[in-house]
């Protein structure tokens, strides 16, 4: 009794029921759901039907949309918009294919040694014309390209030197000189004609050069090496022990850019080399005909 007069006389202001528990204020006695009579059965049961009723038309349209879309040529889900997909995709494959086969029967129409984008071979003609008639191999002279001006015909280096193999101007007028160029002008080395002519000129005197002991493709390095730092200085280099022991072979080449340089160029040189070696008909064939199978198995 004690308990509940404390509790009746606390703050809370609450009350006790019969059993002598304690209640808030709040308590509201939860109300009891009424029992369902015959007419809310009935009327449950018509809602039931008429949902599994709506359910089976809708089942039945989605059935009649699918025949119908898998007649017209599509498949699974989305039939008419899946199949617009796929011809669509079509389309794009065989235009893609067709860009393919038209690239590669125009490189190797125009240039059957043109076989490797690391390694590309333009102004082909002139590199052949000038490789026959100065007998310079045309492996060196796609590596001089690329390693002096990748290619760029108007390209112009720190030390003033102009065109594809970047003949210094001073340099190009004493070719010209010794070739008997007509009408030579310093502008004249942006013109591919021109650059690449006096470029093969210039290896091909190098390679004369008795001090360059240059003998069928032997000591390449010491030609590629005068080409980039000049022959007078190379010649020096052979008669000094420190870089050369037996006066032919360079051991150690004093100059970083031209040490580089010589790598970049041997480098590049076998490349060619393996490339250029191949047989263009057959490489011609052979590699449109990959591209073929390749996109029309």
């Amino acid at each position: 009794m004690d308990r509940i007069i404390k509790r009746n006389n606390s703050s809370r202001m609450g009350r006790t029921n019969s059993a002598g528990r304690y209640r808030s204020e709040n308590y509201r006695p939860k109300r009891k759901r009424p029992k369902a009579g015959p007419d809310d059965l009935m009327a449950l049961k018509k809602k039931l039907e008429a949902k599994k009723t709506h359910t089976n038309r809708k089942n039945s349209k989605k059935q009649n949309n699918f025949e119908k879309r898998k007649k017209q040529g599509g498949k699974g889900q989305g039939g008419k918009r899946q199949g617009g997909r796929k011809r669509n995709k079509k389309i794009i494959y065989i235009s893609v294919a067709e860009a393919v086969v038209i690239a590669a029967v125009s490189i190797f129409s125009i240039n059957p040694y043109r076989t490797s984008l690391s390694y590309p071979t333009p102004y082909y003609e002139l590199a052949e014309k000038y490789s026959e008639k100065y007998g310079v191999e045309m492996p060196l002279i796609y590596a001089v390209i690329k390693a002096e001006s990748k290619f760029d015909a108007n390209a112009v280096s720190s030390a003033n030197a102009y065109g594809l193999m970047q003949i210094l101007p001073s340099t190009g007028e004493w070719i010209a000189k010794n070739i008997d160029y007509k009408n030579y002008d310093d502008s004249l080395l942006f013109d591919p004609d021109c650059n690449i002519e006096f470029g093969c000129w210039y290896l091909n005197w190098l390679m004369k050069r008795e001090a360059l002991h240059y003998n069928e493709s032997q000591n390449i390095d010491l030609i590629i090496a005068a080409y980039n730092a000049g022959h007078n200085t190379v010649e020096n280099w052979l008669e000094d022990p420190k870089y050369s022991s037996d006066g032919k072979t360079l051991e150690n080449i004093p100059y970083g850019e031209t040490a580089s340089y010589v790598k970049t160029v041997e480098k590049y040189y076998n490349e060619y080399k393996v490339e250029l070696n191949k047989e263009a008909a057959e490489k011609n064939e052979g590699s449109v005909r990959k591209v073929l199978d390749s996109i029309f198995r």
